[in-house]
Order: structure tokens, then C-alpha cells, then sequence
């Protein structure tokens, strides 16, 4: 490597975010169509199946502008319904999945709904 250059490492990445790097690994298929795409929003994030169709519509296919996410769920926080908590925590790990570890601003893509379908299973993903 010339010098002044560096690489980051998975050691790097687990010291800075405290995220695991051995477990589960993330594998899913993305080429998943728009009723595939709105099931799944559906299903997991507990929004009508119109509501879904709309968002992904409105996103271009498989995608969730971000900010619907946060709209949707930012009250749902302190639900005392499980259902409505698991949908809101599944929409925070999407916000932060699309912010913090694969950051762009093209959208919230719906097939990491894939690995947060068991919620209490989303940890031992590396």
C-alpha cells in the first residue's frame, strides 16, 4: 500500500461501531419485484398493503424514501402493543441499516426487511 494510505479492517469496524463481525451472515436475493417488495413492507412494517404500494411506487420499486420511514414510526416508539413495537424497531434498524452502515440517499431498500424478519434473530447477524 503507498504510503500515507491506509485500510480499514473488520477490527476497525467492530472497534468504532461495536458491531459484531462474526456471526450470521447477510445473504438475500435482491432481485425481488414489486409485489414481492410490498408484502414484504406490508407484512413486516404493519402498513396497509395500498400504503406500501404507494411508498415503493413512489420510490421506484423496492426502495422506502427515509423519511417515510422515520413519519411512520417516530410515534410508535413508546407503543405498548408488541406488534407495533416490532414494526417500529424494525423501521429504526431499516433507518439506520440505509444511514449509518450502507449510507446513501437513493432509499431504504425493502429486501433488508429480509434479515429483520425475526427481530429477536437480528443480532446474531455479523
Amino acid at each position: 500500500m503507498p504510503f500515507g494510505e491506509m485500510m480499514i479492517t473488520l477490527d476497525d469496524v467492530r472497534c468504532l461501531t461495536g458491531l459484531k463481525i462474526k456471526g450470521w451472515p447477510v445473504e438475500f436475493q435482491v432481485d425481488e419485484n414489486m409485489e414481492d417488495g410490498t408484502d414484504l413492507v406490508s407484512r413486516l412494517l404493519g402498513v396497509s398493503h395500498v400504503v406500501a404500494t404507494n411508498e415503493l411506487r413512489t420510490a421506484r420499486g423496492s426502495s422506502m424514501k427515509l423519511k417515510w420511514l422515520v413519519d411512520n414510526w417516530k410515534d410508535d416508539m413508546t407503543s405498548d402493543d408488541p406488534h407495533t413495537l416490532n414494526c417500529a424497531a424494525r423501521a429504526y434498524m431499516m433507518y439506520v441499516i440505509r444511514c449509518v452502515l450502507f449510507a446513501d440517499k437513493s432509499g431504504s431498500q425493502s429486501h433488508f426487511l429480509r434479515i429483520l424478519d425475526n427481530v429477536e434473530d437480528s443480532g446474531r447477524y455479523a
